[in-house]
């Protein structure tokens, strides 16, 4: 947010501020300022002169040619504008200028005429764009001197960044306040000047409130005899420092308003207004409105609308509508000042996509009392600057009272917090400063938090926030603390998801944070199409690429891939642990998951041969996970479109699937035009967290261990998988550990087989195993196997 540092001049004194100054102690009271522009440094090179003559152009009967001094130097300038004459003091731009609207000026040749300079309008200023005459400065301008104090520029604009809860300082009046605490200067709301009418305001109009929980309090003024036109230089050179477009005098005036005091307005075409009522109210099923910004929006029953007898004329807290705007022709304006529920405006705002100045403030909540202030000195500078007469009074709807919270605060419990013994005077100084009011008590005091800190302030714990901030958090020690360091305790998933990452990291894996929104074209080019029918969709996404809630973290991997292999960064192994969403009923579930994708070389050491990434380097992930969570995982083949047949597999714990590893089918590489393959994995963390896994330890054996290895051919369509369950399943004595340790396929094994090598560990825990009885249970293995299984054994007995 923008705020002109003069404007804060009317609630407080500057004297002897400076600008950098202040932003420095805003933002170290915890009101960040990230920046300060000097408004006089876009109109560098930009003098006062004098217009001494006025001759046609030879060439040109619409241009005049010029002399114009400042001062020292006389100048020859090509000017078309209708208002130029001698004696005038103008705004010269001499050649080098850069001006506001992105010219810059130089020494040019016109129709045959040199022109060495401009004379400026409110065009070159960026405030309009258009108009019908150059800018004509005051006659007791000084010549020669820069054009900004007599343009309203010589000001400076801070770029204010409140944090969210912060609404008050969403307008000059809340960041005055801030400043008068940190200088300990008093703050002040000027008087209103307002000549009223003697005809009440409820001659006029009616205001009823149906929906008082979402719109408590709503206030109106009546304005006759008005002439909408172009506003003064100053508030036109104000609104642009504060971000915004000039418009009218009295659209201007609210959106100026809007900004002084942080509240935001609406000014309505009386005449358009169907019975001259205002009812705040739900909209109808079926109702609509064009809005402001000419679209057109369809509303539901969740939208608090203004509407008048018949029709909404105003999506309540965000936009007007174009059927009650105040236009060059309107003479009677009737003024909105309420205040709305934050978390109406909020959804309203979210599900319509439609972000204001106004919405912004009042999602943040706004002061139900300011409001009043804020409509009546809109009222004052409509008089003023438009004309008309007032009526009477203010239409003041309140039907629903808001209470201002008490707190306690305690001295003791503030020093405490602190660590640091500040007078309770100051601290009493301090919150007064920031417009509580304060009721001392034996203990501290009773304070009552005013409408504008409603919203932020509810406990002590704030109370003694606001007292740091103001006093200063730099004056605060640091010291150690003066109690032991607890052992840090985390919290038990948060806990196992960091074990998870660290492994991964630990095995090579770069981890990669990618959107929970992502593009739908996605299920599509994995032939996931089902599955697009459980996706949570966006009401109101960023971008198409964007609309969609991700199911699975696969995804955002392939993303990630492929936007490496467009700056040729082929070889990846990547992970990400993060939440997936699906629709389930007439609900919204999520679940963390684990996903990986691996791709081109394996990282190499210079001795070893270059190898791709394979299903055993996905396979092995895996296992190592699960060894380390104290599990023990089957793979059986998957069945999943997107995943080639043979070379994927689901993932099983116990009797319960809980993730799949693979290569991408290549009709879907092509689809997505990857030039390589790519081995995916996702598991369900929150499935195996749940499984409260333990790990067993197991001591070195004090005994020596035996091994025998036996080879069998094997029919192709029986797996390892197979074969090593059954082996286990027979409680086997003295059996330690199988493994697999050799295929081969070719001749002279037969097609359609395959022999495989199978390596057998045993071992006794009180004595050496003898020979004789450890190839007995081995041979006993081999006969089951061949009993079992259409196998022939290669292993020659001894």
């Amino acid at each position: 947010m923008k705020v002109l540092f003069s404007a804060l001049g009317r609630f407080l004194d500057l004297k002897d501020l400076d600008p950098y100054d202040v932003a420095e102690r805003l933002t170290m009271g915890g009101l960040e300022v990230e920046g300060v522009e000097r408004l006089k440094d876009s109109v560098k090179g930009c003098v006062v002169a004098e217009i001494l003559e006025v001759n046609p152009h030879p060439n040109a009967p619409k241009l005049k040619v010029l002399k114009v001094t400042d001062g020292s130097t006389t100048y020859q300038v090509v000017c078309g504008a209708p208002n130029v004459r001698e004696g005038l003091k103008v705004a010269l731009a001499l050649p080098g200028a850069e001006l506001p609207n992105g010219v810059r000026v130089e020494a040019a040749d016109i129709r045959g005429q040199k022109s060495e300079g401009m004379l400026l309008s409110e065009i070159e200023l960026g405030l309009v764009e258009d108009t019908w005459g150059i800018l004509e400065l005051p006659e007791d301008a000084q010549l020669g001197v820069s054009i900004a104090p007599y343009v309203y520029m010589d000001d400076y604009v801070l770029e204010v960044s409140p944090t969210p809860n912060r609404g008050d300082c969403f307008g000059v009046l809340g960041v005055a306040r801030e400043v008068a605490a940190l200088y300990n200067r008093s703050l002040s709301l000027p008087e209103i000047e307002l000549e009223e009418w003697d005809r009440p305001v409820e001659e006029f109009v009616d205001v009823s409130i149906e929906e008082p929980e979402l719109c408590p309090r709503y206030t109106a003024r009546y304005i006759e005899g008005v002439e909408v036109g172009e506003s003064p230089l100053w508030m036109k050179v104000a609104l642009k420092a504060f971000g915004m477009r000039p418009i009218s005098n009295v659209v201007d005036i609210t959106n100026y308003v809007l900004m002084e005091i942080g509240h935001p307005l609406h000014a309505f075409d009386y005449d358009t207004l169907k019975e001259h009522r205002i009812v705040v109210r739900r909209a109808r099923e079926g109702e609509y409105i064009v809005t402001l910004d000419g679209e057109f929006r369809e509303l539901d029953t969740d939208t608090l609308v203004i509407a008048d007898a018949q029709r909404p004329v105003a999506i309540a807290g965000i936009m007007g509508g174009a059927n009650s705007e105040v236009t060059r022709s309107t003479t009677k304006v009737l003024l909105e000042s309420a205040y709305f529920s934050p978390s109406s405006i909020r959804r309203t705002s979210k599900r319509l996509g439609l972000s204001t100045e106004a919405s912004k403030r009042f999602e943040r909540g706004t002061d139900v009392e300011a409001l009043v202030y804020a409509i009546d000195r809109t009222a004052e500078l409509i008089q003023k600057l438009a004309g008309g007469k007032v009526a009477k009074g203010l239409y003041d709807n309140y039907p629903k009272k808001i209470a201002k919270p008490v707190v306690t605060l305690r001295t003791e419990r503030t020093h405490f917090v602190l660590g640091e013994r500040i007078e309770k005077g100051e601290i009493g100084r301090i919150l007064t400063g920031l417009g509580f009011e304060l009721k001392e008590i034996d203990e501290g005091f009773r304070v009552e938090v005013p409408y504008h800190r409603i919203h932020d302030v509810t406990r002590e714990i704030d109370l003694i926030e606001e007292v740091a901030r103001i006093w200063g958090y730099n004056r605060i020690p640091s010291l150690m603390p003066a109690e032991p360091i607890p052992k840090d305790k985390m919290e038990s998933s948060y806990a196992f998801v960091e074990s998870v990452r660290d492994l991964l990291s630990a095995s090579g894996l770069f981890e990669v944070i990618t959107y929970s929104f992502i593009n739908p074209r996605y299920f599509e080019l994995l032939g996931l199409e089902e599955e697009r029918k459980r996706c949570v969709e966006l009401l109101n996404p960023l971008s198409e690429e964007m609309a969609v809630m991700r199911t699975s973290l696969l995804f955002g991997l392939v993303e990630v891939a492929l936007r490496n292999f467009r700056v040729r960064e082929m070889d990846l192994a990547l992970f990400e642990t993060g939440k997936v969403f699906w629709k389930e009923g007439d609900g919204i579930k999520e679940a963390l998951n684990l996903g990986f994708l691996l791709t081109g070389f394996v990282p190499r050491h210079w001795s070893e041969r270059p190898r791709k990434y394979d299903f055993y380097d996905a396979k092995g992930i895996v296992e190592g996970l699960c060894r380390f969570l104290g599990a023990k995982a089957r793979f059986v083949p998957s069945e999943k479109r997107f995943l080639h047949p043979g070379k994927s597999a689901d993932v099983v714990l116990g009797e319960r699937i809980v993730g799949y590893i693979g290569a991408l089918h290549p009709d879907f590489l092509d689809r997505l035009d990857a030039p390589q393959e790519l081995w995916v994995g996702e598991l369900k963390l929150d499935e195996l967290k749940e499984m409260k896994l333990e790990k067993s330890f197991s001591p070195l054996p004090r005994y020596p261990e035996v091994t025998r290895d036996l080879s069998f051919v094997v029919p192709k369509e029986i797996a390892f998988e197979t074969i090593y369950n059954f082996i286990t399943a027979q409680n086997i004595p003295y059996l330690k550990r199988v493994e697999l340790i050799d295929v081969y396929e070719g001749k002279p094994i037969e097609e359609g087989k395959r022999s495989i090598t199978l390596s057998f560990t045993f071992g006794a825990e009180d004595r050496t195993l003898q020979d004789a009885e450890v190839d007995e249970i081995f041979w006993k293995i081999a006969e089951k196997l061949e009993e079992e299984f259409p196998i022939t054994i290669r292993t020659k007995r001894a």
